[in-house]
């Protein structure tokens, strides 16, 4: 029985990778959500990569990234990434810059030398730094809730502080970041 079961959460794990390429999320034949416990008692490795949990499979390919990543919405349009956002252990959402920076119109500067990007919208000016908990917003030193990363080339950050930044609303419900601009913005 627990090798039958073993094998169905295998089945779905790989099914899902070959379909998306990866998943953050799964469903057994029952239903009932995969979670981390039955990950690995079905074999899989636990590790982390760069703050984030990550399960694999006995041949080392990435299987599960875990927690779910929730949809994230700009100004009520549903945003589609094309490197997936993902949310650390502790809840921190980080998003790809170049294309949250600009689904946000802001103008975004990548400086190789120094790994670092400027933003700036109307009068608010930010600096960030692959690798630093600290943004530099208009001349001021502010730290963040989670380092800046660079992951497969693309440079992440976290959704909710620099969307505050900029003077847009953040909200989470049901599953659905929501980023709103504010009346003046």
């Amino acid at each position: 029985m627990k090798f039958v079961f073993l094998r169905r959460i295998l089945f779905v794990a790989i099914f899902a990778v070959v379909c998306t390429g990866s998943i953050a999320y799964a469903v057994q034949d029952d239903g009932k959500p995969v979670t981390k416990e039955t990950v690995l008692q079905a074999g899989y490795s636990q590790e982390m990569d760069n703050g984030i949990i990550i399960y694999k499979d006995s041949g080392g390919g990435t299987v599960i990234h875990f927690p779910y990543v929730p949809k994230i919405k700009i100004n009520g349009q549903e945003i589609k990434f094309t490197e997936e956002p993902f949310t650390l252990i502790d809840g921190i959402t980080l998003v790809p810059a170049r294309e949250f920076f600009e689904k946000l119109g802001t103008t975004v500067n990548w400086h190789n030398d120094s790994q670092t990007i400027t933003v700036e919208k109307g009068s608010t000016a930010v600096e960030l730094t692959t690798g630093s908990k600290v943004a530099k917003i208009n001349d001021k030193i502010n730290e963040l809730p989670a380092k800046v990363r660079l992951v497969n080339n693309c440079t992440y950050i976290p959704l909710r502080v620099i969307s505050e930044t900029f003077g847009y609303k953040v909200d989470y419900k049901d599953g659905v970041i929501t980023v709103d601009a504010a009346q003046d913005n």
